[in-house]
């Protein structure tokens, strides 16, 4: 995916304190999606919902296929 412009950052940050989010996809720089995952206790299910929420950015803004939803 990087080689097709849209690389991938993740970044780890600490325990939120209020526990108000877990991860977050930032898809506002197409070529390069930044996932931000809080070191809580659920970071191995955190990176999986976050890591599919870039994956179907990818599909829906490369258009392939031309319709997901077709396929």
């Amino acid at each position: 995916m990087k080689d097709n412009d849209m690389a991938l950052t993740i970044l780890l940050i600490d325990k939120v304190s209020d526990n108000s989010f877990a991860g977050l996809t930032d898809r506002n720089l197409l070529y390069n999606i930044k996932i931000l995952i809080t070191t809580n206790d659920f970071i191995q299910r955190t990176i999986h919902h976050e890591i599919m929420h870039y994956i179907e950015s990818y599909i829906e803004i490369k258009n392939y296929p031309d319709d997901a939803f077709k396929e």
